[in-house]
């Protein structure tokens, strides 16, 4: 399967200018569509609790036009992400005719009500990532709108390919880490793994135990990759015999930069903190690494008429164990959340997933309606 993502332009902006997905496929008359959704998880024993409404630290929930799921972490973390689940599902849906006409408008009104969830969340030490997605129709013409927080994923599986609609809120997202930089005065540094930051060791490029950072900051301003300390990292499997740490230490999947996949954290005063730069909560982490609170995306993406889609979204505990190829095979063909978890045998991680399947009804049509001006 063909892998692609949402198209983001840089305009100095902390979220950037998003492109959102139109289609030009119009049909006089068009097929009744059948939308069915399910969800699934499994508890890790390492984050075993008696909150029989998460998985481990791991949430979802599934409506009959809408997907999520969240991925909490430190203090109370399932409380915040089974909070994360619940609020998204009171997202207003925007109108047909807004996306049409508006889809700017409709951007910033969700992030508006998202940003209000984020800034509910009681717990300052603990929280949650979230993603959403929701399905909106108006004859022929279907959406699927994507909102993330954090670094939990949403895939968009049709015509052979997997379209990643979320944007990682990484501390190794480079172009994110970028604009977290133009905007916060004061943007901290960010290290590989916890080395050195935390209660793990390794000794860095000169033979010290100093943190390994992963930018380095030019004259103007605008952070770069530090390019010795990549090429440590890339070299690290081999100087350890450990052929399991060629990729990185966090999953399955090859990264496209060699910085990337090392679960690297943000420095505060020479300690590691979290992985993910926005969550739900993690008030207390907020002010100290100064993210604002509307680092939130929202994709619009417009699907053909005739298509059969798939929607995934999914935390990290199955992100660490598949390609994301190996994620549109599987999630193209399993049928449901629970097949889809099934064949991970022993996870490291708590699991969330959430699927919706989206396919026309190839015996059903309805008459022509007439179409809205664009």
């Amino acid at each position: 399967m063909q892998v692609d993502c949402v198209h983001i332009v840089n305009d100095r902006s902390l979220n950037g200018q998003v492109v959102h997905a139109r289609c030009s496929n119009k049909r006089k008359t068009h097929r009744i569509h059948n939308l069915c959704t399910s969800g699934w998880g499994r508890g890790h024993k390492k984050h075993a609790n008696g909150n029989m409404f998460t998985y481990g630290q791991d949430a979802f929930s599934i409506a009959e036009d809408a997907i999520t799921v969240a991925d909490g972490h430190g203090v109370d973390g399932d409380q915040v992400a089974m909070f994360a689940c619940e609020a998204a599902m009171n997202l207003p849906k925007p109108l047909p005719i807004d996306i049409m006409c508006q889809p700017r408008l409709v951007e910033r009104d969700l992030r508006d009500s998202v940003e209000h969830i984020v800034r509910a969340a009681s717990q300052k030490r603990g929280g949650a990532t979230l993603v959403h997605m929701m399905f909106v129709k108006e004859g022929q013409r279907r959406w699927v709108i994507t909102v993330n927080v954090g670094d939990s994923e949403a895939l968009l599986l049709y015509r052979n390919r997997v379209h990643v609609c979320s944007v990682a809120h990484s501390w190794d997202n480079l172009e994110v880490y970028r604009r977290y930089e133009h905007i916060c005065p004061e943007p901290r540094d960010v290290c590989y793994n916890r080395w050195n930051a935390g209660k793990h060791k390794l000794k860095d490029s000169s033979g010290e135990y100093k943190p390994i950072h992963l930018y380095a900051r030019s004259k103007n301003g605008i952070s770069t990759l530090n390019q010795t300390n990549a090429m440590f990292m890339k070299h690290l499997h081999e100087r350890k015999r450990r052929p399991d740490l060629r990729y990185g230490t966090q999953s399955k999947r090859i990264p496209s930069s060699i910085h990337e996949n090392w679960g690297s954290s943000v420095l505060v005063h020479g300690r590691a903190r979290g992985q993910v730069m926005a969550s739900v909560g993690d008030h207390a982490e907020r002010a100290l690494t100064g993210v604002p609170y509307d680092l939130i995306h929202v994709y619009i993406h417009e699907v053909p008429p005739d298509e059969r889609v798939v929607a995934v979204v999914q935390t990290d505990g199955i992100v660490h164990e598949r390609t994301l190829r190996e994620c549109g095979s599987i999630g193209w063909s399993c049928g449901n959340a629970k097949r889809y978890l099934e064949d991970i045998r022993h996870p490291r991680d708590d699991m969330a997933a959430a699927m919706a399947i989206w396919e026309p009804n190839p015996r059903k049509t309805t008459p022509c309606q007439v179409p809205i001006n664009t």
